[in-house]
């Protein structure tokens, strides 16, 4: 970009990695067994511990540390139709975007474990 803010990408397959596990959200709830916690555990079996997709991207504004970046150019498939909208890292020293190659796991846990002792907390009140 000519403005000389870099362009970060967090894609699919890195926020894929990230399930909210049960042992985190555990270790982070203040009463385990309380009514949220409950439905919240849950919930969290359900979906087999989903990635938060949204809240990991996110949470390199908080910080960037938690992703291992490289620096190329990131380009958009447009074809074939099977690949159509993929997004594609061509690695670069010298270009101006980043994109996440790896989660630094025990950062996303402390992150998400912030997070959702703040959610409970504002739950509560």
């Amino acid at each position: 970009f000519e403005s000389g803010v870099p362009l970060d990408m967090v894609g699919l397959n890195v926020t894929k990695t990230c399930p909210i596990r049960p042992d985190v959200f555990t270790r982070c709830s203040p009463a385990p067994d309380g009514p949220i916690e409950t439905v919240m555990q849950q919930l969290i079996a359900f979906r087999n511990g989903e990635a938060m997709h949204d809240a990991v991207a996110i949470s390199t504004l908080l910080d960037d540390r938690l992703m291992t970046w490289q620096t190329g150019e990131i380009t958009v498939e447009l074809a074939p139709p099977e690949r159509s909208g993929q997004t594609v890292l061509h690695p670069s020293e010298h270009a101006n975007m980043r994109a996440a190659v790896a989660v630094d796991m025990d950062r996303y846990d402390a992150i998400i474990g912030g997070m959702l002792q703040r959610l409970e907390k504002r739950l509560r009140n």
